[in-house]
């Protein structure tokens, strides 16, 4: 639990900081944070559990650009 709690702080720290820093759009820190986290790691699970499923260098790259998406200022 504390492990996840500091996971969803780090992220939450650098979000607002891009969104005080006009770089990120507006958005709800919090749930943004839970989002990120669970997408990283719910691919790493399925990765352990079965590493045929994907490419996961191509699924990681796939979702750092689908995170940006999100939170980029357009």
């Amino acid at each position: 639990m504390k492990l996840y709690e500091s996971y969803r702080e780090e992220i939450g720290k650098i979000l607002s900081e891009g969104v005080l820093a006009g770089k990120f759009a507006e958005m709800d820190v919090n749930y943004m944070s839970a989002l990120i986290v669970s997408m990283v790691q719910g691919t790493i699970i399925q990765y352990v559990i079965d590493n045929n499923s994907f490419d996961y260098a191509s699924y990681t790259e796939r979702i750092k650009d689908q995170i940006l998406n999100m939170v980029l200022r357009k």
